[in-house]
């Protein structure tokens, strides 16, 4: 799946889990602090889950929420 700010490599692991990779870099650097703390509160990796530009999820559920989060 893609957006103009992210993209989403939607089943690339078996187990429900996968990567967002953040594109729309002034975008995201408006919006970092926001964006690490969201991710904090709601993925279950926390803090380990943002690393540069790419998020990870563990499930689909976490996916889902960030979509209706940040689309």
């Amino acid at each position: 799946m893609q957006n103009s700010t992210y993209v989403i490599s939607h089943g690339a692991l078996k187990d429900g889990s996968g990567y967002i990779v953040l594109t729309d870099f002034l975008y995201w650097i408006h919006y970092e602090y926001e964006l690490k703390e969201w991710c904090i509160k709601n993925l279950s990796l926390g803090k380990k889950a943002f690393v540069g530009s790419v998020i990870e999820y563990t499930s689909e559920e976490e996916l889902v929420m960030f979509i209706l989060r940040w689309s």
